[in-house]
């Protein structure tokens, strides 16, 4: 058996906190109303991919860490857009989409170390 890193630790730990949050938004959401709306199916996406996603991570999946890596230069697009539509340009409305991009450029940094590469064969 490969010894875990502890890096993976941590970004397994982030993907399975950030499934359950999205999915206890999907029950608060489902709480609120009678009919699921687009937010539900959302968060219920987000969610699921997102424990799928810390699985895949902790035994060692090459595809997992690939789609991690897709879907974080994805979001690195998306906050982005996010900075260029935002209206006040204050520092408070600029600090979440910065804090995103730059913790999306460290996941790609550390998924694509040759040590961690290994990890995933």
């Amino acid at each position: 058996m490969k010894a875990r890193p502890k890096g993976i630790v941590l970004l397994v730990s982030l993907e399975f906190l950030s499934g359950i949050l999205a999915l206890g938004m999907t029950c608060h959401l489902l709480s609120l109303t009678y009919f699921p709306s687009n937010a539900v199916i959302f968060f219920t996406l987000i969610g699921v991919t997102n424990l799928i996603l810390a699985y895949g991570l902790w035994i060692g999946e090459g595809l997992a860490r690939l789609i991690t890596i897709i879907l974080s230069i994805v979001g690195i697009f998306y906050w982005i857009y996010n900075i260029l539509s935002i209206t006040d340009m204050s520092l408070l409305s600029l600090l979440t989409p910065i804090i995103n991009i730059a913790l999306s450029l460290v996941i790609i940094y550390y998924l694509t170390r040759p040590h961690i590469k290994d990890y995933f064969r």
